[in-house]
């Protein structure tokens, strides 16, 4: 009957039916609007009004809904109809166009919106570029939005951003593209602590990035070229940090021993600007040197980035991730009062830019200062705070280190039955992880006495 009396009301019912009410479960006016791409300005209001009249639509303070009743059927009718794809592209782009920075995880999840819409139609292509920047049509990447793999890293979406990539692989053949998604999913994986299956997806992503170039010798040279070459230098960077957490540190020298060879190459060849991205380097080898007990190369190269970081360069990563393995280094170094500096500039970064997983793990390193000084009570506020936010997000490495530092507090305290309890939780996410010399270092804690306090100790 509706279709009868008022076929402008019929289509944009049956064409809401293809908002999807879950994480987003509301749609404001201008979502309504959207899809009434073939009406006169004058007869919106009236159209709107046909629904709300009839109950048709669920609407309070100017955002809407349909009744899931409503809603199978609206859906089954537009997917049978020639709007089909029209009514999806435009939802996504309503959702895409929303803003250009994701601040919150509310932002992100109507960006993932977007990207449902455009899965929804075999749009794939469409849908994997709001996951990244495309270099492939623009000259200059400040023309694109913000990337929701990156946000979603910050905001700790890990698992969402990582099946949102997972569906779509099989379906994409564009060497480019692939390799953007490896590398994505892969630092998803790395955060997560799936680091086996991160350390793959970094491989692959590399592999396809070399592919492209291979096929493609004189294509593309400008910032596609750039592109891939800085995506397969990341990638073997990024794996290092992976046998870091594993504990293989001599895998991990290795490898950035070959990615510094890499990026010096590079630089010979002028292919593009890599300074943003060799910090990342320096903070590996310098943390290595510091393990191997070569204080004054640590420290030199822990102070180039110090200073690099302070003049405000490096990437949005670099500058969270940096000074955190900064406080890592320092307190390797035992310079105790340097290193909890690192930590809290890490902090204040992270909460300025809802960066979670690295506040988490810069509380989990002011937690082992303040036990190495014997404050046991400020130990505990970081240790919980710490825990409770790696819980939240599901990040597995860094919850399993949060434990074993929790442990050594309980330890340092004489309270073997709560060390115990979570030396066996660390042992367990290692194990989970294929993570032996971890698992390995935490069997040794739990047989050695307590570590001796740091030498000056002060309030943290």
């Amino acid at each position: 009957r509706l279709e009868a009396i008022s076929p402008e009301a019929y289509r944009l019912l049956c064409r809401l039916g293809c908002y999807r009410y879950q994480d987003v479960p509301t749609v404001p006016t201008e979502g309504l609007l959207c899809l009434l791409w073939d009406a006169q300005d004058i007869q919106y209001r009236r159209i709107i009004e046909a629904l709300r009249d009839r109950s048709l639509v669920e609407h309070n303070k100017g955002e809407y809904w349909l009744h899931p009743i409503i809603r199978a059927e609206a859906i089954s009718r537009l997917r049978d109809s020639e709007d089909w794809e029209a009514a999806n592209c435009k939802v996504a782009l309503f959702y895409k166009n929303l803003f250009d920075k994701i601040i919150t995880i509310k932002d992100a999840k109507i960006v993932f919106e977007a990207y449902y819409h455009y899965i929804t139609i075999d749009d794939f292509y469409s849908g994997v570029e709001l996951i990244f920047y495309s270099y492939v049509d623009n000259a200059s990447p400040l023309h694109f939005k913000e990337r929701l793999g990156f946000a979603s890293w910050m905001l700790g979406l890990n698992h969402e951003i990582i099946y949102a990539i997972t569906i779509v692989l099989d379906k994409i053949t564009n060497l480019y593209f692939l390799s953007e998604l490896y590398f994505y999913l892969g630092y998803s994986y790395y955060l997560i602590g799936d680091l086996k299956k991160s350390i793959n997806c970094y491989k692959e992503s590399v592999k396809s990035a070399l592919k492209y170039l291979s096929d493609n010798p004189t294509k593309d040279k400008g910032n596609l070229c750039f592109r891939l070459k800085r995506l397969q230098f990341m990638s073997m960077r990024n794996i290092s940090f992976c046998l870091i957490d594993l504990g293989e540190s001599e895998k991990a020298r290795q490898n950035i021993e070959e990615c510094l060879v890499m990026f010096e190459l590079l630089i010979f060849e002028n292919e593009g600007n890599f300074q943003t991205h060799f910090l990342g380097n320096y903070l590996i080898v310098s943390y290595l040197k510091a393990l191997d007990g070569l204080k004054t190369e640590a420290f030199d190269l822990a102070q180039k980035v110090e200073i690099n970081l302070s003049l405000g360069k490096g990437t949005s990563w670099i500058r969270g991730y940096g000074y955190f393995f900064l406080g890592l280094i320092y307190k390797n170094l035992g310079q105790t009062e340097k290193s909890c500096k690192m930590y809290n500039m890490t902090i204040l970064y992270a909460e300025e830019n809802n960066y979670i997983q690295v506040q988490a793990k810069s509380l989990t390193g002011l937690a082992e200062l303040a036990r190495l000084q014997e404050e046991f009570k400020m130990a505990f506020l970081y240790h919980l705070e710490s825990i409770e936010l790696l819980e939240k997000i599901g990040a597995k490495c860094d919850l399993a280190e949060a434990y074993y530092q929790l442990a050594l507090t309980y330890q340092a305290m004489d309270e073997p039955d709560q060390s115990q309890e979570y030396f066996a939780k660390a042992i367990q996410l290692y194990e989970e992880m294929e993570a032996p010399k971890q698992v390995e270092k935490v069997r040794r804690s739990m047989i050695l006495p307590s570590p001796p306090t740091l030498p000056g100790r002060q309030s943290l």
